[in-house]
This record gives structure tokens, C-alpha cells and sequence, in this order.
């Protein structure tokens, strides 16, 4: 049926910003992992006041972990990133969608234009992909950020050498 068909296309985005957001996770997690302990760093407690560079972050991790203590924190990495890329591209093709086919919101919706049989001004079409950015994202940084904390824990507790 037409409903099915609509049920299992809204799977999409969340199973394709899932995975891809779980390969650059794995791609990026050393990075992530370097950038998020040297914001960590306090300046006082570094000799003459200077993080070091990611070069030699990068040469610590290797020398007191290997290539395994570049992951460290992964687990929670992607506890906060794949379920955020699911909710996020959910949500905004759900909420343009909405937003398109809403006939209250006047001129500035799609259906308005559409009804008409005249092209969706691109005016409206960035106003509607912005609004549904935006709250995508504020609905996805709002059920993932407890994980946030925990990756940021993970990654600078006992020097990043936590698992």
C-alpha cells in the first residue's frame, strides 16, 4: 500500500546518515579525539604555557597507546554521532516536507505555489530547508547530548587513555 511505501521511505535517511556517519566517525575519531583533548588542555599546566601541536599529540598517543589509543572514546563517539546523523536527517525531511506541504503557513509555503502550478520560489525553498535545519538539529543535539558528555569524559580522563 501507498502507506507502506511512504514508512519504508522515511527509513532512508535514517539508516543513510546512520551509516554514513558511522564510517566518518571511524575516519575522523583520532582527530576528534586530539582536538577534544587539547581543549582540555589549561594553559597553566602545560611548561610555558603552550598545548602541544597535533603532530605531537598525535606522536604521544602513538608512543604511550599505539594505533588502539587513537580510538580511545570511540564507543561514545559514536553513541552521540550515528543515532544524531539518524535523528537529524529524519527530522529534516520530515519537518521540509511538512513545511511544503503545510497550507496555513500562507505564501510561504510550497503547497501555495505548487497548487498554482508555479514553481516553488527559491526564496522559500532556503527559508524552508534553513527552519528545518535548524530544528532538526536542535532535536537531534537535544537527545544526544548526554553522550557528548560522556565522549568528552572518556577522551581527556587518565590522558585519554581511558576505553
Amino acid at each position: 500500500s501507498n502507506s507502506d511505501v511512504d514508512a519504508s521511505r522515511a527509513y532512508i535517511p535514517l539508516v543513510a546518515g546512520s551509516t554514513a556517519r558511522i564510517i566518518s566517525s571511524f575516519a575522523t575519531a583520532p582527530l576528534e579525539l586530539i582536538r577534544t583533548r587539547q581543549a582540555s588542555v589549561i594553559a597553566g599546566s602545560i611548561p610555558q604555557g603552550r598545548a602541544p601541536g597535533i603532530l605531537e599529540e598525535f606522536r604521544l598517543l602513538m608512543r604511550t597507546g599505539g594505533l588502539m589509543s587513537c580510538y580511545n572514546g570511540l564507543g561514545p563517539l559514536l553513541l552521540r554521532d550515528a543515532p544524531f546523523a539518524a535523528i537529524y536527517f529524519l527530522c529534516l525531511e520530515q519537518f521540509r516536507g511538512s513545511l511544503s506541504d503545510n497550507t496555513s503557513l500562507g505564501r510561504w509555503s510550497g503547497r501555495h505555489y505548487t497548487d498554482q502550478g508555479v514553481q516553488i520560489p527559491a526564496s522559500i525553498d532556503v527559508m524552508h530547508t534553513f527552519a528545518a535545519g535548524a530544528s532538526a538539529a536542535l532535536v537531534a543535539t537535544a537527545l544526544t547530548g548526554p553522550f557528548d558528555v560522556v565522549k568528552t569524559v572518556r577522551q581527556v580522563s587518565n590522558g585519554g587513555n581511558a576505553n
